[in-house]
C-alpha cells in the first residue's frame, strides 16, 4: 500500500505544469494584489508579493516565474464555512489551477478555490488555498490516513 501511495504522489508531481516547457498555471487569488489573508480569512494590507511568496514558500512548491499567473481575485462563497490547506506535499496545486487535498478524495476545481498567503499569529506566512468545507453539505468520514494509504499494524 505504501508503494501505491508513492506512485500516486509521483503521478501528482508529474502532472503539475511547473517546468520551463509548459504553459502557465492560472490561479485565482483570494485577495487583491497588495493584500493577504489573516486568520479570519479577511484580506489585510501587506507588502508581500503573492507570486514571490508562493514561489519561495517553505511548503516545498517551486515554480518558475513564468509558470504561475493570477487570473482573478475571488474567495469561494460558502453556505457555512471556509477552510484552508497549506500547499505542501500532501495538498497540491494542480496544472488546471485547482487543488488536491489529502483530506478529500475529489479534486477541487479552479472555480471552487482561491490561493493566497495566510499570515499566522506568530508572523509566519504560508502559501494556502481556501475552499468551502464539503462536509457541511454531505456526510464525511474522517480517516486515520490520507486517501490511497492504509494503516499497517506491525
Amino acid at each position: 500500500m505504501e508503494l501505491l501511495g508513492s506512485y500516486l504522489y509521483l503521478w501528482l508531481v508529474a502532472s503539475l505544469s511547473f517546468t520551463h516547457g509548459e504553459g502557465p498555471v492560472e490561479v485565482i487569488k483570494c485577495c487583491q494584489e497588495g493584500f493577504i489573508l489573516n486568520q479570519s480569512y479577511d484580506c489585510v494590507k501587506s507588502s508581500v508579493s503573492f507570486l514571490d511568496a508562493a514561489r519561495n514558500s517553505k511548503s516545498g512548491v517551486r515554480t518558475q516565474p513564468e509558470n504561475l499567473q493570477i487570473s482573478g481575485y475571488k474567495k469561494p462563497v460558502c453556505n457555512i464555512k471556509l477552510e484552508h490547506h497549506e500547499i505542501n506535499r500532501r495538498n497540491v496545486l494542480t496544472a488546471s489551477g485547482g487543488a488536491l487535498s489529502y483530506k478529500y478524495k475529489d479534486e477541487f476545481k479552479k472555480v471552487d478555490v482561491c490561493f493566497d498567503i495566510l499570515e499566522e499569529l506568530n508572523g509566519d506566512q504560508n502559501f494556502v488555498f481556501l475552499n468551502c468545507d464539503p462536509c457541511t453539505e454531505k456526510e464525511c468520514v474522517n480517516l486515520c490516513c490520507p486517501h490511497g494509504h492504509a494503516y499497517k499494524d506491525d
